[in-house]
């Protein structure tokens, strides 16, 4: 992934890439490795954290942010690891739609810069494990996760007769 950023910008609050974990129990009150890949043009910091997200509809609670921890990046490609303390969720409300773990990549506010992010990965625990590149069917699994339950209620509202196609995330 790579994101070239040509102007720097004015007054910005947040400029970040997220990956995105289906479901926030994902290592709730766990230890998880981040690993990943990253360069950047001049060698500079980026922080990385989480969000637990706790979706929409049903008054779920408010996002929990773990602490970003700053990692300096080079000019070529380096392996970089972040430990994260993700949170219990117990006494939580998770929403009735599109909860999520989210990893973020917090990169330089009003500034230029030119990113590269490979190869990111998440472990439970604080063992380093090699990269493991998903396969096709893990792929298509993982993204039909994120869009057939959309896709149901498009379609149920189609047989239905009715005119609104909005899909639920």
């Amino acid at each position: 992934l790579r994101w070239n950023q040509t102007a720097s910008g004015s007054a910005q609050t947040i400029k970040r890439i997220r990956h995105q974990i289906l479901g926030v129990r994902s290592f709730a009150g766990q230890t998880v490795q981040v690993t990943f890949y990253a360069k950047m043009g001049t060698g500079t910091d980026i922080t990385v954290g989480a969000t637990q997200y706790f979706g929409a509809g049903g008054g779920p609670s408010a996002d929990v942010v773990v602490t970003a921890k700053t990692r300096t990046l080079l000019t070529s490609f380096s392996r970089h690891t972040v430990t994260l303390a993700i949170p219990s969720i117990t006494g939580k409300t998770i929403g009735s739609t599109g909860d999520a773990l989210f990893i973020n990549f917090n990169l330089p506010l009003n500034a230029t810069h030119d990113f590269y992010l490979a190869n990111v990965s998440v472990y439970a625990g604080t063992a380093e494990l090699p990269f493991k590149q998903p396969s096709v069917t893990e792929s298509i699994v993982t993204f039909l996760k994120s869009v057939l339950p959309g896709l149901i209620i498009q379609t149920l509202y189609q047989q239905s007769g009715t005119a609104d196609s909005t899909a639920v995330n």
